[in-house]
């Protein structure tokens, strides 16, 4: 039956997002009823510009199905809103979260209040399973490649060495990318379990650690010397920003050997330098990405979910958020290996953020 403070606190709960979501997010149209007296704003848009901080070199991974044991590059994917407003989605069907579109705010009331006076339907999201809540379907794909003699990635096929799976995303405000953005967070991981409303407030970056799933590529067979790994976000132009040329990002890395006990294979990963080039620069091997700036017509339906979502979270706020792990320090690889063998609940919790 629960008590009575929970049930009291899951209608509470309920309220604010039956109040939240009509404020933040408005059905998309031409007009306001507040045109005529407060005057139509017009479009106004984010920009997402990706960067990479952290790559190692490491000897195991968590992948949606378990454990995987093997030599592995991480990397973090940082997703940094550059523009003016706030990069915001609104789930359109709210009973059906894994069925639904959602919808992007192109035209803003008040940004700084997120009031939101326009949104156009954008995509759906996707119930993930081993993160435990929902994401933005298919945001970020990513390629290791050789290196060609001048210095850029050798975009031919035989310079791809690895291509990612296409990479869903929960938007959230992870740490500030400008110093003069908003001091505190707006968009939290709260929304993502409850996903009403996601975002990347401006100035905001959306950091997914280099330890989460999805944020690695097999090295099994890949030699030391100097790779490219290859961010592209946003790859399909679903999300409307200002500009859809600075979404891709080329990271020069260096995989050497190294004495240092906290590199568990004896090999380490540096970042040696980055560039962030235009579409008509990014040679012509690219598989997995879309260069044209047109803007796609708006989905109709969202992508068909095959993953039972727990009613906990199709009910939304009804039940209680799930509390996110804390991350803490790594022992030794040789502990960590011990306790994840055979994958288990344990090892989840203890070494991995539910992002």
């Amino acid at each position: 039956m629960g008590n009575p403070s929970t049930r009291r606190n899951r209608r509470l709960a309920l309220v604010a997002i039956a109040v939240a979501v009509p404020l933040l997010a408005l059905p998309a149209r031409a007009e306001d009823p507040l045109d005529p007296y407060l005057g139509n704003p017009g479009r106004t848009l984010p920009n997402l510009v990706p960067n990479v901080e952290d790559v190692q070199v490491q000897d195991h991974r968590f992948t949606e199905s378990g454990f995987e044991q093997g030599a592995f590059l991480w990397f973090d994917t940082r997703a940094q809103n550059l523009g003016r407003v706030p990069v915001q989605i609104t789930i359109d069907e709210v009973e059906t979260p894994e069925s639904s579109t959602v919808s992007q705010c192109v035209s803003w009331r008040n940004p700084q209040a997120h009031i939101c006076r326009e949104t156009e339907r954008v995509g759906g999201y996707r119930w993930h399973a081993a993160h435990d809540h929902f994401h933005y379907e298919e945001f970020a794909a990513y390629q290791l490649r050789h290196v060609a003699p001048d210095g850029r990635p050798d975009y031919s096929d035989a310079g791809l060495v690895r291509l990612s799976d296409k990479v869903s995303f929960c938007f959230l405000d992870s740490e500030q990318a400008d110093p003069n953005a908003r001091p505190t967070a707006f968009y939290t991981d709260v929304n993502c379990s409850a996903p009403a409303v996601m975002g990347i407030s401006p100035g905001w970056t959306d950091i997914y650690q280099s330890d989460l799933e999805g944020q690695s590529l097999s090295l099994e067979g890949v030699p030391n010397g100097r790779y490219a790994l290859i961010i592209d976000m946003d790859y399909a132009n679903t999300l409307r920003e200002t500009n859809d040329d600075d979404n891709y990002v080329e990271v020069t890395i260096e995989i050497s050997d190294s004495d240092d006990e906290t590199h568990p294979l004896g090999r380490k990963a540096e970042i040696v330098g980055k560039r962030w080039p235009a579409p008509s620069d990014r040679g012509t091997g690219v598989t997995t990405t879309t260069t044209t700036t047109t803007v796609p017509v708006p989905p109709t339906t969202a992508p068909t979910s095959t993953t039972t979502v727990p009613e906990r979270v199709r009910a939304l706020s009804r039940d209680s958020v799930p509390v996110r792990p804390v991350f803490r320090e790594r022992p030794p690889a040789s502990a960590r290996a011990a306790e994840c063998s055979g994958w288990n609940s344990t090892c989840t919790r203890s070494w991995t953020t539910t992002r």
